[in-house]
């Protein structure tokens, strides 16, 4: 994939997110990981999920899978 398409997709991204009115994101990466630059908050996080369930194959697949986990903490270290 080259780097003007990996690019054009990003600022996609970005003129998607503000259409969708999610102020506080910003993409800098196409899959939204390991960028400190990538920013959103949990208001535009509940946005983006609302808009994206929209679609019936996203809603089937997502509600096919259930996931649970537990975070310990060790108030010590």
């Amino acid at each position: 994939m080259s780097r003007l398409y990996v690019k054009r997709f990003i600022k996609r991204m970005n003129a998607e997110a503000a259409k969708l009115k999610l102020s506080n994101t910003s993409f800098s990466n196409s899959h939204g990981l390991s960028d400190k630059a990538n920013k959103s908050s949990a208001q535009d996080v509940t946005r983006l999920s609302i808009a994206a369930l929209k679609y019936p194959l996203l809603a089937e697949v997502s509600n096919k899978f259930q996931f649970s986990s537990s975070t310990v903490y060790d108030w010590d270290n």
